[in-house]
Order: C-alpha cells, then sequence, then structure tokens
C-alpha cells in the first residue's frame, strides 16, 4: 500500500512549488518510478512532470521524493480562464498506475493549512482560489544586448508573417510540413492517399529534409504563405519557425509525430532533463490535435506537448496500416528478394539498435558490443544477418569481405519498416521499431547492455523491465543462448499490443483523413 504525502505547497508570486513524499513496497527491478500533476483550470488541463529528487530502499521499503517550481504564467498555452485553480497527482511504480492518487498531509502542512485560506485539500485533490494575474505572462526583460537583438528579430518575423494575412485563407486548403523528408513518406503518405478521394481539397506541400542544414529563405516564405492561407497545417516533427510564427484564427494545427506507441521520453516530459526543455520553452505548444495508437498512451502526449485530453486523438498510427496489407507485405518481399535473391530460402535476423550519444551530430553504436560475424558463427550459420543502424549512428564498421554474403548492412540502403516483412528475429534495443515489429508478431530480443546509463541519459514512460513484447539479454553470449534455445518470450507481445493498440483493423488512415475533412466542414 502506498502512501502519499504532501510536503510543501509554496506559492511565491507566479511560482507554485510542490514537494510529495512517497512510501511503499520496494521492488529491486524498478529504476524509474515517475510522478506527474495534473492541472485544470477552466476547460484546461495541463499535465507536467514532477521531477524524482531521490528514490531511496530502506528494510524492504522504498521512500521517493519528489519537488519542482511550477511557474503559472507559462503553465497554459492558451489564457486561463479565471482564478480557481485544481491540481491531482498521478503516481507509477513498476506495474502499479495510480490516477489521482489518494493525499495526506505532513504535519507541518496541516499547520499551514490551518493559516492560510489560499488553498484547500481534499482526498484526491488539491484547490486553488488565486489572482488570475498569476497566469498572465509579461514580456520577458533583455538583460544583454543578445535579448534585445533577439527579442527585435522574432517581432520582425512575427510582423513579416502578419503580411501574408493580406492573402484570404482557402478554405479548403490542407498544407503538409515537414523538415525531416523531401518526399510524401510515413504518417503523411498514407494520409494524403485517403485524402485524395475526396473532392475539392486543395492540397499544398513543403517537405524538406533539414538535417545538417539552416531553412533557406524560400523555404520559410512558403511556411509564411501556406500557414498564413491555409485551414488545416499538418506537420511531422519539432520544426522551431512554426513556435515562433503567428496564426490565424480558425487554421488548425496538427501534430502526426513521427513514432509509434509511447517509449522514450519526448518534449515536455523531459523537463529541465539534459537535452529536454524548459517550462518556458515554446516548442510543442501551439498544436491543436495530435495522433495517437491508443487510448492508454494518451496522457504522456498530453504531457509532452502540453495539450488537453480532448487535443489527443486515438485514431491509430497512419503508417503503420501497410502492416494489415496483404499486398503491401507481398510486395515488400518480392522487391526484397528480386535484389537478394540468394537469401530467399535464409532465415534473416534483423539487429536494428537505436543510437547513443547527444542527437544526430553525435550518434554513435558502441560496436563491441555486437559483433555480426561473431554472432553469425556462433549460430552455426542459422541466420543471415542484416544490420540496420539509426542515421545518426556514424561509426559503422565495416562487414568483413569473408562475410559479405551473408551479413549485410543496410544502413543506407533500405527502409526499416519494409525490411520487417523478410525478418524472422528482430534485435534491438530502445528503438521504437518494437511497436511495427509486435504488428507483424516477429519474435525479439531486446539487447539491452547499457539499460542504467540510458535510463540515467534519457527514460522512459514505462518501466523497461515491464514493457517488454520479448526476451530481455544483457550481453552478446546471452543473446545467442536465447536465440539457439528459441527463448523470445513471445507470450509478453499479446499484452504488449493490447496496451499500446486499440485498434488492429489497417483502417488508422481513414479515421484521421476522416477527422480532418470535418474540421475543414465545420
Amino acid at each position: 500500500m502506498n502512501q502519499f504525502l504532501v510536503e510543501k505547497v509554496l506559492l511565491d508570486g507566479h511560482i507554485l512549488t510542490l514537494g510529495v513524499c512517497v512510501r511503499g513496497m520496494y521492488q529491486n527491478n524498478v529504476y524509474q518510478p515517475r510522478i506527474t500533476v495534473s492541472f485544470q483550470n477552466g476547460q484546461q488541463i495541463r499535465r507536467m512532470p514532477l521531477a524524482v529528487t531521490s528514490y531511496q530502499e530502506k528494510q524492504g521499503e522504498y521512500q521517493i521524493k519528489g519537488e519542482y517550481a511550477f511557474n503559472l504564467s507559462y503553465l497554459y498555452f492558451r489564457k486561463a480562464e479565471g482564478g480557481s485553480l485544481s491540481l491531482w497527482f498521478s503516481f507509477a511504480y513498476g506495474e502499479e498506475e495510480i490516477e489521482p492518487v489518494f493525499l495526506s498531509v505532513s504535519e507541518q502542512m496541516k499547520t499551514s493549512l490551518q493559516k492560510n485560506d489560499l488553498f484547500r485539500m481534499e482526498k484526491d485533490r488539491m484547490r486553488f482560489e488565486l489572482d488570475p494575474g498569476v497566469f498572465v505572462r509579461k514580456s520577458p526583460r533583455c538583460h544583454t544586448w543578445k535579448d534585445v537583438v533577439k527579442k527585435l528579430a522574432n517581432g520582425i518575423f512575427a510582423a513579416a508573417c502578419r503580411l501574408f494575412f493580406v492573402f484570404p485563407v482557402k478554405e479548403n486548403r490542407i498544407v503538409f510540413i515537414s523538415n525531416r523528408r523531401d518526399d510524401l513518406t510515413g504518417n503523411f503518405q498514407f494520409v494524403y492517399e485517403q485524402l485524395v478521394k475526396h473532392s475539392g481539397l486543395d492540397i499544398r506541400f513543403v517537405l524538406k529534409h533539414g538535417e545538417n542544414k539552416k531553412t533557406d529563405i524560400g523555404t520559410i516564405f512558403r511556411y509564411m504563405y501556406y500557414c498564413a492561407t491555409s485551414r488545416v497545417i499538418l506537420v511531422d516533427d519539432y520544426i522551431y519557425l512554426l513556435y515562433k510564427m503567428p496564426r490565424r484564427a480558425g487554421t488548425l494545427l496538427f501534430q502526426f509525430w513521427h513514432a509509434c506507441g509511447a517509449f522514450k521520453t519526448f518534449g515536455f516530459s523531459r523537463l529541465d532533463l539534459p537535452g529536454g526543455q524548459v517550462q518556458e520553452s515554446p516548442a510543442h505548444r501551439n498544436y491543436d490535435y495530435t495522433i495517437v495508437s491508443s487510448k492508454k498512451i494518451a496522457r504522456f502526449y498530453e504531457e509532452a506537448f502540453a495539450m488537453s485530453p480532448d487535443q489527443v486523438l486515438a485514431t491509430g498510427v497512419p503508417r503503420t496500416d501497410i502492416f494489415f496489407s496483404e499486398t503491401y507485405r507481398e510486395q515488400a518481399r518480392k522487391k526484397f528478394y528480386d535484389q537478394y535473391s540468394e537469401l530467399k530460402n535464409r532465415k534473416i535476423l534483423l539487429f536494428a539498435p537505436t543510437f547513443r550519444g547527444n542527437g544526430k551530430h553525435e550518434g554513435y553504436y558502441p560496436p563491441e558490443h555486437f559483433d555480426p560475424a561473431e554472432v553469425y558463427e556462433a549460430l552455426n550459420e542459422e541466420y543471415v544477418i542484416i544490420v540496420k543502424h539509426h542515421p545518426y549512428v556514424k561509426n559503422r564498421p565495416a562487414v568483413p569481405e569473408k562475410y559479405k554474403e551473408v551479413i549485410l548492412d543496410l544502413s543506407d540502403e533500405a527502409e526499416l519498416n519494409d525490411l520487417l516483412f523478410v525478418t524472422d528475429l528482430l534485435v534491438t534495443d530502445y528503438s521504437s521499431v518494437i511497436f511495427e515489429a509486435a504488428l507483424l508478431d516477429i519474435p525479439m530480443i531486446l539487447y539491452a547492455f547499457d539499460l542504467e546509463e540510458y535510463l540515467a541519459e534519457r527514460g522512459f514512460y514505462y518501466e523497461y523491465e515491464y514493457l517488454l513484447p520479448g526476451k530481455k539479454v544483457t550481453d552478446q553470449k546471452m543473446l545467442v543462448k536465447a536465440v539457439k534455445e528459441k527463448d523470445f518470450e513471445e507470450e509478453r507481445r499479446a499484452s504488449f499490443k493490447e496496451r499500446f493498440f486499440d485498434q488492429l483493423d489497417g483502417k488508422s488512415s481513414e479515421r484521421v483523413a476522416s477527422f480532418l475533412i470535418n474540421c475543414i466542414k465545420r
């Protein structure tokens, strides 16, 4: 039985500091307990992670401390309604998830409550009556000449965007915007194929792969023009300029996030962590809607994108529709075996890990942890091995000449999803490819040799140990042993799919397209 104790509630101007202590029965395979706070003001609900400041075990019990100072003026993206605020806590420990938790208060807090009429405690939430001014965002002061230049540049950019407001909004216009692709692929492709079935739509594109490049002037002007004249804007990743652009009333911005499910933390879920966001950041805050694969994971997207529950749509992820298409499966297999005919009757092990390091400029994978030649020999040549590294990985060892017909590095040459259609066994680590592989019922081994380090740097929405759709191993010998013994723990896959996918029907694109059409018809 958990005890959730509120130890600190301190309001100083715009800053609300919350501190809690949680106690319960310790589990030695729980590395990452999560505490979340949900704030409700009028119709807006904002989920925020509460930083875990300590996690200790003593005599079979854990004690978890969490504290964070929230800036109320940056709590909501849109103007907050009135000064009434209620909040409640959520807690996850291993497989146990509680929302909302039952609250108790420390003796110090009881004394504070008796003296303070500002807030009151209920069994599962706290209520505040505040001056509406605490939610008002004041223009930040310029402390240096760089601050002055930045503020001036932002003002000039916003004014330039508004110049395009002289053009009328095309009520039937939908624009696809991406800085991660030059062509129409991924979620965009599948939604577009559904939209073109409807007559009368004006569909436009601004697709430009932006890796290692600054956005050119021509692309910026196209952003300005199409964002000013479209009724619906679709994006599939972080696009910094869109957070700086004013938007016309009635224009809707959709985020079709490129990842599937909810695995590694992102967006505001990484609040104040290395490489993460600060509360004052405008990033991800101006979406009207996003799409997810299931209702059970919607709360993580609410948290990551600073959205209310009604803005997160459990339609399914469009690009996963191919995994329910027998026609696409056969086409992908034919294309692969036409190119690699010598592999047609061979079993294929796909090695597809994620990268380590800080982003695309420093990405790497430690090659000493997986030697494909050693694995091939240790498995008595039972499997051909395909290596598919993340695009950020720069240090890819060359395949020895002796093994080039049985070990293929296709990191630059093949679409990962298409490779899954010829895969008999997937070996990965923390990659979101596990979601797609689960849809095809591919046996999986999760090779997590650096789990504690990865947890410290990145973190997951669920405890890694409880999430897995397959067997976990921590070194190459364990990996080989699991493959030889066919020990893939495949029974885990059913509950994994049930958690992360609501509809297994291949019609996610149809649902998304229908919602977009309805938005235009409003």
